[in-house]
């Protein structure tokens, strides 16, 4: 699938900027209610920007939230990072 660049830029900023604090906020803390709502604005921005990488991320972490799997839970939100370092890969390889 084509990845809108534009797009693309936009996400990535909104999610060093926008959600980064956020997600430093409760990526430790294990409140599932905070990660929850955090997981559905990714979800939100995934499809308002179409960017399906940030939709799988989401849909993911959404997934184990709902069947409690704390560890990959865990696992997801310590992988924030490398997501937005995923998305500007993309911007490097045009």
């Amino acid at each position: 699938k084509i990845i809108d660049l534009e797009k693309l830029k936009v996400v990535i900023n909104e999610l060093e900027n926008e959600f980064k604090q956020e997600w430093l906020n409760i990526k430790d803390g294990g409140d599932f209610s905070l990660i929850e709502e955090f997981a559905n604005k990714l979800n939100q921005l995934s499809i308002e920007q179409d960017i399906y990488i940030l939709k799988d991320y989401s849909d993911e972490l959404i997934k184990n939230i709902n069947a409690f799997d704390i560890e990959k839970v865990d696992y997801l939100m310590n992988t924030y990072l490398n997501l937005i370092e995923n998305l500007r890969g993309k911007l490097e390889n045009r």
